[in-house]
């Protein structure tokens, strides 16, 4: 029996870049949240909603999208790690940011119908 060290493995672009692509994803997706949150208030105000009812929508939907966030993060980790397996990092990571980016601008518009 050997008990000589195990060197240390050198980390590689490859090994944090899924990581890298998770945070980006993550902070567009964070974006999202909070237009979310905006156009679920924009909403309540325009459609009379009780004033006193708004904190609670408020507070559960924010708890409801930020579960949501932490299920996309946590996909989009699984996602970019099997597309490194597969070589399809890239288009994966286009395709995920491609759909954040489309629905950042869905709900913007829907603020500028709404307010």
């Amino acid at each position: 029996m050997s008990f000589e060290p195990v060197p240390p493995q050198k980390l590689k672009l490859a090994d944090i870049l899924p990581y890298l692509l998770m945070a980006v994803s993550g902070l567009l997706a964070v974006v999202i949240l909070l237009l979310m949150r905006s156009l679920i208030l924009a909403i309540l105000f325009a459609t009379h909603v009780n004033v006193w009812a708004w904190g609670a929508i408020d507070k559960f939907s924010f708890i409801l999208l930020a579960v949501l966030w932490l299920v996309f993060v946590l996909f989009s980790h699984h996602y970019y790690e099997r597309g490194l397996e597969q070589h399809l990092l890239w288009p994966r990571f286009w395709k995920v940011s491609g759909i954040e980016v489309l629905v950042i601008t869905l709900i913007l518009i829907c603020l500028i119908i709404v307010t």
